[in-house]
């Protein structure tokens, strides 16, 4: 097959998107133009923008007298829930770098990637106090948090209306806001430094090729925060836009149907082609009013072809594959108004250049 060295972008980067000086700005954005919005609905718990806001300025204060700044880490060891969403921006708030770990792993397995990490705090749930308290004692990090039912509750600071962020002391774009780790595929998975910079930059691509309508996008996202499509996609995006985001905290393809229908979602921030294929065998499917949706992204996996013409058919909106890499996602999407390529990852996202090479 021949293809041409050096494959471009085919549509330049929308400067006519809201612009911030850091992820956090951007988070301010939202809660000063949406406060009275659902910012997160999980099952029965909700927190609008205004609460959020409250609630991260809140944290921050505690990670600030645990010695969070510009130079420090916070780990995170937490599955998706509003506390976690509240502790991600919370930590880049006080100009540290957040480093969300999977709280799935084995304590071996957290010994071995958090090797040279180090942290003055980190922050679990319940599920994974007694496993993060052993990485803070092995890692010897000052400071355990734990957020939520058994822990820190956000109730008071929810409610506290003197409670905001201070904006002279918020980061700028070059100051390190996430470490985030591959896969692993070549051993131990190795931390990767993101900027603000680069995160916003990479949220105006995703809102350049999927184009968003603020204050009236409803997301759905069953992929975890600490991966970089859960994160960067479907944790940021709908701030950017000043959505509201539904969580459901596991796959159940049941539940991820009903919440599809019930909350009336326009973005299914889905993923690889098994949770589609969960879906489509639900046997709520047939009956559950889709016709909110307008965008069905995949990755991690290709979509069958099958897959993509039952998805069509029974919904009336293209799942749009994508392809990125925890160091530098997104590379390509596939646009939902150009012209598409059945099996293809499609064309390059605005500001960035691929080369294909042979090993040699």
């Amino acid at each position: 097959m021949t293809v041409p060295s050096h494959i471009r972008a085919p549509q330049p980067l929308n400067t006519a998107l809201p612009q911030h000086e850091s992820l956090v700005h951007m988070f301010v954005a939202a809660v000063e133009a949406q406060p009275d919005l659902p910012a997160i609905i999980l099952e029965q718990q909700r927190i609008t923008y205004a609460e959020f806001g409250r609630a991260v300025a809140g944290l921050v204060k505690r990670l600030e007298d645990a010695g969070a700044k510009r130079g420090e880490r916070v780990i995170l060891l937490m599955a998706n829930s509003i506390e976690m969403d509240v502790a991600l921006t919370a930590v880049m708030a006080t100009c540290a770098q957040v480093a969300p770990i999977n709280p799935f792993l084995t304590l071996p397995e957290l010994k071995k990637q958090l090797g040279d990490v180090q942290a003055c705090a980190i922050i679990s749930d319940k599920l994974s106090e007694e496993k993060a308290g052993q990485v803070a004692a092995q890692f010897a990090i000052p400071t355990h948090l734990t957020l939520g039912a058994g822990g820190i509750k956000l109730d008071a600071w929810k409610a506290d209306k003197t409670l905001e962020l201070d904006r002279a002391r918020l980061p700028n774009l070059d100051d390190l806001a996430l470490l985030i780790f591959t896969g692993g595929t070549t051993g131990v998975p190795k931390g990767v430094n993101h900027t603000h910079r680069g995160l916003l930059y990479s949220v105006l691509q995703h809102v350049t090729v999927w184009p968003c309508r603020f204050r009236e996008e409803r997301f759905l996202n069953v992929a975890p925060m600490f991966h970089i499509w859960g994160l960067a996609y479907s944790t940021w995006v709908p701030i950017y836009t000043h959505s509201t985001l539904v969580m459901v905290p596991r796959y159940v393809a049941d539940k991820v149907v009903q919440g599809l229908a019930d909350h009336k979602i326009t973005v299914f921030a889905g993923g690889p082609a098994p949770i589609y294929m969960g879906l489509l065998t639900s046997p709520r499917f047939a009956k559950a009013d889709l016709s909110h949706l307008r965008y069905c992204p995949s990755g991690g996996a290709p979509c069958p072809e099958e897959l993509h013409r039952e998805w069509l058919e029974k919904t009336g909106q293209p799942i749009l594959e994508g392809w990125g890499m925890t160091e530098g996602a997104p590379f390509c999407l596939n646009t939902y108004s150009g012209k598409r390529k059945l099996l293809s990852v499609g064309n390059p996202v605005p500001g960035t250049e691929l080369q294909v090479v042979d090993l040699e």
